[in-house]
């Protein structure tokens, strides 16, 4: 499902090693321009499309053209992500961009009698600390990206509230679940496809820039004892060109990825192969730059760790309301602002971020 990238919150801040460089690429046909879930497969790839697409996967070769469909007996409400195990694909009908939907759910579809028609099995899941289903464009209980470990999958949250990438794991067995989170991360970017193979994981997603286009991120780590190792975490920016709304991730051979992006701005629905990326932390995470409350209804307060920042707040359309200096716990007054998002520029000891406020 398109996403409003005017409602992003971005945190700028590179803290892998070198970026990646594509190094093939292939264009995907129109019918492909929402692609959001990827698997390898035989000699290419396993693929779908998200909400609007139809409730099929697509087989396309390593030039990208579709050379085999699978249809699935069930709609695709919002299908964000496609993994597998060793005897089903799963596919993530859990898409959830307002916060809203009650109906998640993940489909198995059984490897070994896949045909033209499919039936589907359901998990259905609920989050337990979700209790809010009011319609919210920050909401933290999207999600777009899982990764089949052991008898479990493990879903990734969104978060574009909070920025906190939750992990969830559900069984790998029809049924209904509610599911508590086991472990959080924090990276730069908002997740969006994740793989897992020889205990290694891909977690892919994009930020957005100042001018809202998008850039392309992966999060690598190992998985020890059934758990992420954070102290093997990196952060990588891809050098990919043009504004890519990255969804869809899985391993190549000879230490290679790949990830598909979506039609945006112009540029057509693709698949990119990268090396796997591999370096130590070049810099430190900058400290982020936190406004609390967010969303506001009058003033919000800075919480910025490593010393005061000059501002300039702006709308939407790049005009510049106004500018000035924020120390820690500094409040600032937006009382005077209607309804709606706004842009703040900071420069402070870490470099420059940028952040939305939303003003209710």
């Amino acid at each position: 499902m398109k996403k409003t990238l005017l409602l992003m919150v971005g945190i700028v801040h590179a803290i892998g090693g070198k970026a990646q460089t594509v190094l093939k690429k292939f264009n995907l046909p129109t019918s492909l321009a929402e692609i959001s879930g990827m698997l390898s497969y035989k000699n290419g790839w396993l693929v779908h499309g998200d909400g609007g697409s139809p409730a099929a996967l697509f087989a396309i070769d390593s030039l990208g053209k579709i050379t085999d469909t699978f249809s699935v007996n069930q709609s695709n409400n919002d299908w964000e992500e496609l993994t597998e195990n060793k005897n089903y694909y799963f596919i993530g009908d859990f898409g959830n961009n307002n916060g809203t939907r009650k109906d998640l759910k993940i489909l198995m579809l059984k490897k070994d009698s896949m045909g033209r028609t499919n039936r589907a099995g359901i998990i259905r899941f609920s989050y337990k600390d979700q209790s809010d289903f009011s319609s919210n464009t920050f909401s933290d209980f999207d999600c777009e990206a899982m990764a089949a470990v052991g008898d479990s999958l493990w879903l990734f949250s969104k978060s574009k509230s909070t920025g906190i990438c939750r992990i969830y794991a559900v069984a790998a067995a029809e049924g209904n679940y509610v599911l508590s989170h086991t472990d959080t991360l924090q990276v730069p970017f908002w997740a969006t496809g994740a793989a897992v193979q020889n205990n290694q994981l891909l977690l892919l997603g994009y930020g957005p820039n100042w001018d809202l286009s998008l850039l392309p991120w992966v999060y690598t780590a190992r998985i020890v004892n059934g758990r992420i190792d954070h102290k093997t975490g990196r952060s990588y920016l891809l050098n990919i060109p043009g504004s890519k709304q990255c969804e869809g991730v899985c391993f190549g051979t000879g230490g290679r990825m790949f990830l598909s992006s979506e039609f945006y701005r112009g540029d057509s629905a693709a698949l990119f192969e990268l090396q796997l990326p591999t370096g130590s932390i070049k810099k430190k995470q900058k400290q982020e730059a936190v406004f609390h409350p967010n969303p506001v209804i009058t003033e919000t307060v800075y919480r910025g760790d490593d010393g005061p920042a000059e501002y300039s707040l702006h709308s939407l359309n790049g005009a510049e309301l106004q500018r000035g200096m924020l120390a820690k716990n500094q409040k600032l007054d937006m009382r005077s602002y209607q309804a709606g998002v706004y842009a703040i520029k900071l420069q402070s000891a870490s470099g420059v971020q940028f952040r939305l406020l939303v003003k209710q």
